[in-house]
């Protein structure tokens, strides 16, 4: 075996599959930059010549400040173009995001439709609706309360997911409560409507308890209503841990 031979057997040559890609060309504004760069360059260093006359001199002037305003003009259009880019790519992220909450909450209903249909006791129920909310919903907790007949609290009867004891710090009174102390639940109860709030933590009405949610993680809430026969009873609570959360298409 030639010297050459044994080079090759420890350094083969590099075939297509693993030869490097060749090098990107050159954004095509760089290179004419380039080009206008050295241009003027060469129309400067002609000006400096003692035998260029005045109206060439003033045609040097005129051309050098058409480049300037190109340059201006060029720049404009590139950081315009990058603008559109980052906004296509927002846009595309947040479509991406909201299908995912679609298919999150999709997965929320079925799984819930299933224990409706397979448990017959309602604590029971209760329980796996919640845990099926930050499990499939990955929401940060979730709970569902019942309206005590005899006192009107509303009391929890189902939870799941760390709440570092937010839900604990409620005030669950019923009608004799104040409109703040309700809150968004209380809210729900006397409406019989969903409440949302998509932006928790500056939420005036959320005030007495935004610094446990901020240790909860705490960002969107959402109540909905809990009906029997044609009576609100009952809401079911969830927290997300996004701003914005609860948009029209998902609720």
């Amino acid at each position: 075996m030639t010297t050459g031979e044994k080079f090759w057997k420890r350094h083969p040559a590099p075939n297509q599959a693993t030869a490097a890609p060749p090098p990107a060309p050159g954004f095509p504004l760089v290179r004419y930059f380039t080009v206008v760069s050295l241009a003027a360059f060469l129309l400067v260093a002609a000006a400096n010549q003692d035998r260029v006359d005045a109206n060439t001199k003033l045609l040097l002037a005129i051309v050098l400040g058409l480049l300037a305003l190109l340059y201006c003009a060029l720049f404009l259009i590139v950081r315009h173009g990058q603008r559109i880019i980052d906004k296509q790519g927002f846009e595309r992220k947040r479509s991406q995001l909201a299908l995912l909450r679609q298919k999150d909450l999709y997965d929320v209903l079925s799984q819930s439709n299933k224990a409706v249909v397979r448990l017959a006791d309602r604590d029971e129920l209760f329980s796996t609706v919640c845990r099926v909310a930050v499990e499939y919903g990955h929401f940060r907790f979730a709970w569902i309360g019942l309206i005590d007949n005899d006192d009107q609290w509303l009391k929890p009867v189902a939870r799941y997911g760390e709440d570092a004891g937010y839900i604990d710090q409620l005030d669950l009174s019923g009608d004799g409560a104040s409109a703040l102390r309700r809150g968004l639940t209380g809210r729900t109860l006397l409406s019989g409507a969903n409440v949302i709030s998509n932006d928790f933590l500056n939420d005036p009405e959320k005030a007495p308890w935004c610094e446990v949610a901020r240790r909860a993680g705490v960002r969107a809430s959402a109540k909905f209503p809990i009906r029997e026969g044609g009576a609100v009873v009952g809401a079911i609570n969830l927290y997300a841990g996004e701003p914005g959360f609860f948009t029209e298409d998902l609720v």
